[in-house]
C-alpha cells in the first residue's frame, strides 16, 4: 500500500532529486537529459530561485513528485509582467497515473498567483501525456490557459570542427551587460522577450554549470549555451543546448566566425552534437550555412494567466529559456 503523500517547499536534497528524476525520465521515448544532483543545484539556485515555487511531493520522508516554477521578467508586447518558468515536473515511477502530476502542476499555479505573478509558462513535448491534459487541467481549475507558440529545433554534430583559437571567458559584469542590451533591443520589435537582472545574466553567460560563451567583433553580437549530459542508451554524451543567439550588426563572416568559436568550445569540452531552438526572433540563416539542420523534436509552449487583463494570444516568436 502507498504511503500517503504531502505538499512541502522543495528542502534541497539534490541527490534525492536526481535518483527521482533519473528513474522516472529513463522511461520517456524523447533522449533526456541526464539530471545530475550537480546540474540541479545549479539550475534550481540560480538567482532568483525560491524554494517556495519548488512543490515536492513527500511520501513520509521520500521524495516522490516534484516541481519548480523559475520566476521570469517579462517584456509582453511592450508591456512588463513577471511569469513562472514551470520546469522538472516529475513523479515517481511506481505513482505514476495516480494524478501527481497534474496535482504539482496546479499546486504551483496556486502558488506562484500567492506571490503575486502574472502566470505561468509551461513546456510540453509533443507526444508526452501531458501535452493533451494542460488546457484541460487550466479549464478545471479555472486558470485560462492557451498553447501559444511551437518551438521546433536544428542540430548538428560537433565532428570535423577546424580547431580555432578560443577566447578567454568574458568577465561576468561584461557578458551579463552583453546579454541585457541585446534582450532589450528585442523589446521593440518582438512580443514575448525575457529581461534579465545583472545578477541573472551574470549567472547565465558565465557561472551556470557547463556555460559555453561567444562574443563577436567588438561585443557586436553574442552566442551562449551549456554543455549537458544528454542519457544515450546505455552511455552518457555530451550536448550543446544554445539558448541565445544575437547576430547584432555582424556581417556574414563575422557571424560564422562567432558562432564557429562557440562550436569550438563546446568541443573541446566534449560535446558530440549541438541543439538549438528556433524561437523565431532571429535569423537562423548562419545555422543553416554551418551546417545545423532541422530535428523532429518540437516542443508547445503553453501560457496560463488568471488576470482578465492578459489576453493569452499567439506569439510569432519568444526569448524565453527552454528547459
Amino acid at each position: 500500500m502507498l504511503s500517503p503523500l504531502n505538499i512541502r517547499p522543495f528542502n534541497g536534497d539534490f541527490n534525492s532529486l536526481a535518483s527521482l528524476m533519473q528513474d522516472s525520465w529513463s522511461e520517456n521515448r524523447e533522449q533526456p537529459l541526464f539530471y545530475s544532483a550537480q546540474y540541479l543545484r545549479s539550475y534550481l539556485t540560480a538567482p532568483g530561485a525560491n524554494s517556495e515555487l519548488m512543490p515536492a511531493a513527500m511520501a513520509e520522508e521520500e521524495l516522490v513528485g516534484f516541481i519548480a516554477g523559475m520566476p521570469r521578467a517579462v517584456r509582453n508586447h511592450g508591456r512588463g509582467e513577471s511569469w513562472a518558468l514551470s520546469c522538472f515536473l516529475t513523479v515517481a515511477r511506481e505513482r505514476k497515473k495516480l494524478g501527481i502530476g497534474p496535482m504539482l502542476w496546479g499546486e504551483l499555479l496556486r502558488r506562484c498567483r500567492a506571490a503575486g505573478m502574472d502566470g505561468m509558462i509551461s513546456y510540453c513535448v509533443e507526444g508526452d501525456p501531458m501535452n493533451r491534459m494542460v488546457e484541460a487541467l487550466g479549464r478545471i481549475l479555472e486558470f485560462p490557459t492557451r498553447r501559444v507558440f511551437t518551438l521546433e529545433f536544428m542540430a548538428r554534430p560537433l565532428t570535423g570542427l577546424t580547431p580555432t583559437q578560443t577566447q578567454a571567458p568574458p568577465s561576468p559584469e561584461a557578458a551579463g551587460a552583453l546579454l541585457g542590451n541585446f534582450a532589450n533591443a528585442l523589446c521593440s520589435e518582438r512580443g514575448f522577450v525575457r529581461q534579465w537582472t545583472p545578477e541573472e545574466s551574470q549567472w547565465h553567460c558565465v557561472a551556470r554549470l557547463g556555460v559555453i560563451t561567444s562574443i563577436g567583433k567588438d561585443s557586436r553580437g553574442m552566442l551562449c549555451g551549456a554543455v549537458a549530459d544528454v542519457q544515450d542508451r546505455e552511455a552518457i554524451a555530451k550536448c550543446l543546448f544554445i539558448d541565445d543567439v544575437f547576430w547584432g550588426d555582424l556581417d556574414q563572416h563575422e557571424s560564422a566566425q562567432m558562432l564557429s568559436n562557440l562550436l569550438a568550445q563546446a568541443h573541446a569540452a566534449g560535446a558530440v552534437l549541438a541543439i538549438c531552438p528556433l524561437a523565431g526572433y532571429i535569423d537562423y540563416a548562419p545555422l543553416r550555412t554551418a551546417g545545423f539542420r532541422r530535428t523532429k523534436r518540437r516542443l508547445h509552449m503553453y501560457l496560463t494567466s488568471w488576470s482578465d487583463a492578459l489576453p493569452l494570444q499567439p506569439l510569432s516568436s519568444a526569448y524565453i529559456d527552454v528547459f
